[in-house]
């Protein structure tokens, strides 16, 4: 059964939502709504194996088109809560803290970011390691 629009989530308003949060320096609240935003497609993709173009706001049930690219986990939203942006495989800014209640490793092009709770390493693609005490504000760069 299809939901009311009234009941649906769509993830791009949630995304826009989440980035104003940010803006305020709301990073907690960020890291609740995208922890949600990604539980509810973790639990349809495990269930129905599919994206949905929405998501219902009580059971979080997909609902709409199957497979719409609306429907896709807001990735970008996920690393800037993180406080994560890689420029490149040899460039990583970090912003604050891990926000989020685990650990989290990111993995690009041989590069690893590995976020807990109060420190980040940072493993390079040639093998050279950073670790970081959190909350920090830096660019860490190898050449």
């Amino acid at each position: 059964m299809e939901a009311t629009a009234g009941n649906q989530v769509h993830m791009i308003w949630n995304q826009l939502i989440g980035e104003g949060l940010l803006q305020y320096d709301l990073q907690a609240e960020a890291a609740q709504l995208t922890g949600r935003l990604m539980s509810t497609v973790i639990q349809n993709l495990k269930q129905d194996h599919s994206f949905f173009r929405a998501y219902n706001a009580g059971t979080g049930s997909g609902s709409g088109e199957r497979n719409s690219i609306e429907g896709l986990a807001p990735v970008g939203l996920f690393l800037d809560t993180l406080g994560l942006r890689i420029k490149s495989a040899r460039c990583v800014t970090l912003r604050g803290k891990n926000p989020f209640p685990w650990p989290v490793t990111v993995k690009y092009r041989g590069l690893v970011v590995n976020r807990q709770t109060d420190q980040t390493k940072i493993v390079f693609p040639d093998g050279r390691a950073v670790t970081l005490d959190d909350p920090t504000y830096a660019d860490v760069v190898v050449d």
